[in-house]
């Protein structure tokens, strides 16, 4: 492909020598300003560090930020020919740097932007999980060579086998918590088994098994959440992955459900760990504080199951049954994480039933 040499590509190449510069003037307009005021001994030491670090500083939060905005800008314009804004572009190099602070590293096969940006969200988490389970690179390889998805002698397998299932198990249970799995959630797992995983055709087979198998399945969300932990317990850069990993997948159609939202509490409670998408979620949204009372009602209507008609009989009807299936007791003997999870469960319960009883006890 020709490479398209415009003002912003040749700017980026002076960067780095601008910002050097930069900084080095900083530091002699301060000995400048320090020599003119009259400032000397160990005042003026201080005031030199702070303009220095300063400088560093601010080229940190703000120039170096700038220089990755356009980094990005030109990945997307000049490799993938994809037209899109500066603001576009910042908002990428947010979504996909490891820090507030850190570089962008562009995700392959980005097409179609900014539409598909949610997608390649979920696929970055997801690539991040896979590191953190310490599969080695030629582990799929060696699996497809072998014939053997489970081929225990391949790199690092074992540890992979033993997370896999219950991490597929969780995103089925997710994508069906509004019981209807929808074709868009259906081609975004895929993605992550072949796109990430590199799976097979014989892995992707296996794979699918598991996802099928967890969609008739009554073991609950947090059960698979549970046995991922005692697993990766020690993990917490993974456990904070397979958090961003579900925000991710449950915000790939733009909103949170309540049921998702739930779901995903559960895992935050037994990991212990917020994921970074959920926490950019709350942040930005406060948990819908300011959500109008009609969307209230919908949530609330959601979190009881009540699909039809909203009476004042089927909420008391609806929140008993609930109340009875996931009381704590009923889960104590499972040890104190659980019971948390129960206790989380019941106090949103609680809410619903409170609020639409108080709107539809006339």
């Amino acid at each position: 492909m020709a490479i398209r040499i415009t003002t912003t590509h040749i700017w980026t190449k002076l960067f780095v020598p601008i910002i050097w510069i930069s900084r080095l003037m900083l530091v002699v307009l301060a000995i400048f300003t320090l020599d003119f005021l009259g400032i000397e001994g160990i005042w003026a030491v201080i005031l030199g560090f702070i303009a220095f670090f300063g400088s560093i500083i601010i080229h940190g939060l703000y120039i170096e930020r700038f220089y990755h905005i356009i980094q990005t800008y030109l990945y997307v314009t000049v490799n993938l020919g994809t037209e899109i804004s500066m603001q576009d572009a910042r908002y990428l190099m947010l979504l996909f740097a490891p820090s507030d602070l850190g570089h962008w590293y562009p995700m392959k096969g980005i097409k179609e932007l900014p539409k598909e940006i949610r997608r390649q969200a979920l696929l970055d988490s997801a690539a991040r999980i896979y590191q953190e389970l310490g599969v080695s690179p030629s582990a799929p390889k060696d699996w497809e060579n072998k014939n053997d998805f489970k081929a225990k002698d391949s790199p690092n397998s074992e540890i992979f086998m033993e997370a896999f299932s219950d991490l597929v198990s969780m995103l089925c249970k997710l994508a069906k918590a509004d019981n209807y799995i929808s074709k868009e959630e259906i081609n975004i797992i895929d993605s992550f088994f072949n796109d990430i995983l590199n799976l097979s055709t014989i892995q992707r087979r296996e794979a699918i098994n598991y996802f099928n198998r967890a969609k008739i399945s009554d073991t609950p969300f947090e059960v698979h959440a549970q046995r991922f932990f005692q697993c990766h317990r020690n993990n917490e850069e993974l456990l904070e992955s397979v958090c961003t990993l579900l925000t991710n997948l449950a915000l790939a159609d733009g909103e949170l459900s309540a049921e998702e939202e739930i779901l995903i509490n559960q895992a935050i409670s037994i990991f212990g760990v917020f994921g970074q998408a959920y926490r950019e979620f709350r942040n930005a949204y406060r948990f819908n504080e300011q959500v109008d009372e009609i969307n209230k009602e919908k949530k609330y209507a959601k979190i009881l199951g009540l699909n039809d008609e909203i009476t004042y009989e089927n909420i008391r009807k609806t929140y008993y049954s609930l109340a009875h299936k996931y009381h704590p007791d009923k889960v104590a003997h499972l040890g104190d994480k659980m019971r948390t999870v129960a206790e989380e469960k019941m106090k949103i319960i609680n809410e619903a039933y409170e609020y639409l009883t108080l709107k539809y006890s006339n």
